[in-house]
């Protein structure tokens, strides 16, 4: 029996792999890791990951997982400049090409430019040689792609796929992924500057989507007419780090500093409950946000920022902290809400409040919109030992019920492996 040979697009990854690359990561990274090295794990799978240019080797196998690497393209977190320097001439060739297709009307530049481009290639291959060589992720011999969160490369990875008959599986992230704007605006951009029309795309031409929660299968099929397989995101439940109730902090945030995750809010919040102690892991995303967010920090003295955490060291910050904030306009699922409900610590949620882990769960509070409101609920939860404690049992129950990796991993294998066999039967 031929192995399924699966690859995962997950660029900001290669930190959880390989720690002292110092590269950035998020929630969705940890999701990936854990699914990749969860499939690895099976007989029957074959797992590529492709991840940003560290200088590392192409090929190299950790894990089981074979560690793919797009060469040249940098993690903007590493790089004050992205795009300058090196293959100046490729990274030209790049612009011109975006220019070209990538913000045309996407029907128009699939029917007229890319289709006779990609079958002028195969004709010129053999002549020109590297200057048309294939995108690093045709590169992987894979028969399915999954691919994190609805962006450029999902668009662009769906685009090229139509070409080499490989299948798609989008893995939702924020709840934004299946935003209607994407199909009613083709012309504007989201928050991040990605073209709607790419991300609307995306939506119609992947195979199939695996979402995080009832709301986002619920958005996509409303907003674009597609079914979802429903998958909880993954955690590891089987360790748990001791840690003294003397070095117990209060509060922490773990975000990037960008505008959808709103840190400067919790600067706020430490100026407002200046009896408890603040913790702000704070991975560079944008400079200007960060930069600020460091210097008016310096005038908070309960305040404690770290800008980079080994996701071998952040399994600490969660079992020390008693509340994990949340300050983000939307998100998906995150991560970092197992995380801290695997120790029994609860959530305070400015907005988000996914599957409805707060008002029916109880796994926490939720200021539903109202920053103030917010600030009075986290503070009498810490003032409060017995309401504490009863959401904490109530999270740690919730994060043991249906999040665990084990059960997620082999829902994974299911959905790929079926999807690949009736694509196999297809073509028989």
């Amino acid at each position: 029996m031929s192995k399924k040979r699966v690859c995962l697009v997950s660029l900001y990854s290669y930190p959880l792999f390989n720690p002292s690359c110092g590269g950035s990561f998020g929630g969705s990274e940890v999701r990936v890791a854990i699914i990749a090295r969860g499939l690895a794990r099976l007989a029957d799978f074959e797992v590529s990951l492709l991840v940003f240019d560290h200088g590392q080797e192409d090929g190299e196998v950790i894990d089981n997982v074979t560690i793919r690497v797009w060469r040249g393209r940098r993690d903007p977190a590493l790089s004050k400049e992205e795009g300058k320097g090196g293959d100046r001439l490729g990274y030209l060739a790049r612009r011109l090409w975006r220019a070209m297709v990538w913000r045309l009307e996407w029907v128009h530049a699939h029917r007229f430019v890319y289709w006779p481009v990609a079958y002028l290639r195969r004709w010129l291959q053999p002549i020109l040689g590297r200057l048309l060589e294939p995108r690093p992720f045709e590169k992987v011999d894979a028969d399915l792609y999954l691919v994190p969160g609805n962006n450029e490369i999902t668009a662009e990875v769906a685009f090229s796929s139509r070409e080499c008959g490989r299948k798609v599986i989008l893995l939702a992230g924020s709840d934004m992924d299946y935003d209607p704007a994407y199909r009613l605006d083709p012309g504007g951009r989201n928050v991040y500057g990605t073209p709607h029309h790419l991300m609307a795309y995306a939506n119609s031409a992947v195979d199939a989507h695996i979402v995080q929660s009832t709301r986002q299968a619920e958005s996509l099929a409303s907003n674009y007419g597609r079914r979802a397989s429903i998958v909880r995101n993954p955690i590891d439940l089987s360790g748990r780090i001791s840690v003294d109730a003397g070095s117990m902090r209060d509060l922490l945030w773990i975000g990037k500093s960008d505008p959808v995750k709103r840190p400067e809010l919790m600067l706020e919040m430490a100026s407002r409950l200046p009896q408890y102690s603040v913790t702000m892991v704070l991975n560079l995303a944008n400079r200007l946000i960060h930069e600020s967010i460091l210097r008016e920090a310096q005038a908070l003295p309960n305040l404690e920022i770290v800008e980079y955490v080994p996701f071998a060291g952040i399994e600490s910050y969660f079992a020390c902290h008693r509340i994990l904030i949340n300050t983000s306009t939307i998100e998906g699922f995150p991560n970092t809400f197992l995380q801290s409900m695997k120790y029994g610590h609860p959530i305070a949620t400015l907005e988000v409040d996914p599957e409805s882990i707060i008002s029916r769960h109880g796994c926490g509070i939720c200021g539903d919109g109202d920053f103030g409101r917010l600030v009075e609920l986290t503070g009498e939860m810490l003032s409060q030992p017995q309401k504490y404690a009863e959401m904490g049992r109530n999270a740690e129950h919730y994060v043991g019920q249906f999040h665990d990796q084990e059960q997620v991993v082999a829902r994974y294998a299911e959905i790929i492996g079926s999807l690949i066999a009736a694509d196999t039967s297809a073509r028989d």
